[in-house]
């Protein structure tokens, strides 16, 4: 499943250093209800706050 980006690693990356930033995680698969959580599991951005669509 292809990803969108809106900003560079790099620039997430001098946000980042600057403070005040939040990250979430909200990937999700209509067919698949745990998929967010378990890729989430598997691996995420540093910091990042897993935010499920689904069930918040």
């Amino acid at each position: 499943m292809p990803l969108a980006q809106l900003i560079s690693p790099q620039q997430l990356a001098e946000r980042q250093k600057a403070g005040g930033c939040v990250i979430l995680d909200c990937r999700f698969a209509l067919e698949d209800p745990d998929y967010g959580r378990c890729s989430y599991a598997e691996g995420h951005i540093e910091g990042a706050q897993y935010a499920d669509l689904e069930r918040t």
